[in-house]
């Protein structure tokens, strides 16, 4: 009877361990941020371009960035005679090493409103230059290739 009960017990622990490694999830890797050492300019600047989802850390300011999501685009599509330009905002989220993370709209094209293509943090200028995807009108789509959009940031030290 002792040698049923060891041999089943064994046999239920080998069954256990099999099927807990076989069914193990895999946790993704966490991203690692890209680490920008371009040096600042006379002026102090500094150009970086990311694209959707990247997170880089810039070292001369000792600041993290992450390009979030764009939140509108309305600028004139590809192709497209328009009345007005239009404009886009883009969620970028900062933080430097003595900081917390804040989320900020940067927009760019005709900034009406409280639309801004510059917002102040951690005594740093931060300005959307450029966003690299324009909307493509209907008839264009076909031919387009569909690509993460980027946006190229210049980070200037306020003294």
């Amino acid at each position: 009877m002792k040698k049923i009960i060891q041999t089943t017990s064994l046999a239920l622990l080998t069954t256990s361990l099999l099927t807990a490694c076989m069914t193990a999830p895999t946790l993704p890797a966490k991203p690692t941020p890209s680490t920008v050492n371009q040096p600042a300019n006379a002026t102090g600047t500094v150009t970086v371009t990311l694209a959707l989802g990247q997170n880089i850390f810039v070292k001369e300011h000792q600041l993290n960035l992450t390009f979030d999501k764009v939140l509108n685009d309305s600028r004139c599509a590809t192709g497209v005679q328009c009345i007005w330009a239009g404009n886009a905002t883009v969620a970028v989220t900062a933080m430097t090493t003595a900081s917390r993370s804040q989320t900020l709209n940067l927009s760019i094209g005709d900034l009406r409103g409280d639309l801004r293509q510059t917002q102040r943090f951690a005594n740093m200028d931060i300005t959307l230059t450029a966003l690299s995807s324009t909307p493509v009108s209907s008839q264009s789509t076909a031919t387009s290739t569909s690509k993460l959009p980027t946006i190229t940031l210049t980070i200037k030290q306020i003294p």
